[in-house]
C-alpha cells in the first residue's frame, strides 16, 4: 500500500495497530511482548479494543492508548509507537501507566490484588532524558538508591525501545529482529520474525 512516494510502515500508527492490536493477531503480539520482557511466560494474551483511558472526574485529563494487551489475566500492558518527539513522553508514560494501574482494582479489593502494569514505548527518535544510554532498548523499574538490587515492586515496569540508536547499537536478539522490522519492513519481514 502506497500513499505518495512513501511505503506505510508499521511506524504508522494505523499500521502498527493492525499489525500489533488487531483481535485475531494475539499471537504476533505475544512474540513481540516475549521479545521484550524477558521474565514473562505469556499463556493467554487479550487486546483490549478500549483504547480510551476513561475519565473519572469530568476535567481529568484523557489518555488514548495504541494497543492494551491483558496477559494471562494479571497483566496490564500499553504499548505504543510514537513517531513525533512532543517532549512530553516520559511525562505521558507515566500518566498511562498510572491510569492503567489503577483500573487493575476495584472499591472493597485489598491492595494486594493491583496488577503488574507494564508500558512499551517504540519511539522513532532518541529521547532527551536518554541520551547518556549507549544502547537502544532501556528497561525501567523502580529501585532504592543506595541499595541498587533492592527493587520496591514487580508492578512497575517501563520498557522504551528508540528506534534511531539501533543503527549505532546493535544486537541480536529476538527484539532486534522486531525493530529491524518496524524500522524497514522490506528487509525484514514477518515470516523472519516469526
Amino acid at each position: 500500500m502506497l500513499i505518495g512516494k512513501n511505503t506505510l510502515t508499521p511506524k504508522n500508527d494505523y499500521i502498527f495497530k493492525r499489525i500489533f492490536g488487531y483481535i485475531g493477531n494475539e499471537e504476533i503480539t505475544k512474540a513481540l511482548i516475549s521479545s521484550i520482557v524477558d521474565n514473562i511466560h505469556i499463556q493467554e494474551l487479550t487486546l483490549d479494543c478500549k483504547e480510551i483511558l476513561e475519565q473519572d472526574l469530568r476535567d481529568d485529563k484523557l489518555g488514548i492508548l495504541d494497543i492494551r494487551a491483558i496477559i494471562d489475566n494479571s497483566v496490564q500492558c500499553n504499548i505504543e509507537m510514537q513517531v513525533v518527539d512532543n517532549k512530553d513522553m516520559i511525562n505521558r508514560l507515566l500518566f498511562y501507566w498510572s491510569r492503567l494501574y489503577l483500573r487493575t482494582i476495584k472499591k472493597g479489593e485489598d491492595y494486594l490484588e493491583t496488577q503488574r502494569t507494564i508500558i512499551i514505548l517504540f519511539a522513532d527518535y532518541e529521547l532527551k532524558e536518554l541520551k547518556e544510554i549507549h544502547k537502544y532498548f532501556s528497561k525501567w523499574h523502580i529501585y532504592e538508591d543506595e541499595y541498587k538490587n533492592t527493587l520496591l515492586t514487580s508492578k512497575f515496569e517501563i520498557y522504551i525501545i528508540e528506534l534511531p540508536k539501533y543503527k549505532k547499537y546493535p544486537t541480536d536478539s529476538n527484539l532486534s529482529k522486531w525493530v529491524k522490522f518496524i524500522n524497514n519492513p522490506k528487509e525484514v519481514t514477518m515470516e523472519d520474525v516469526k
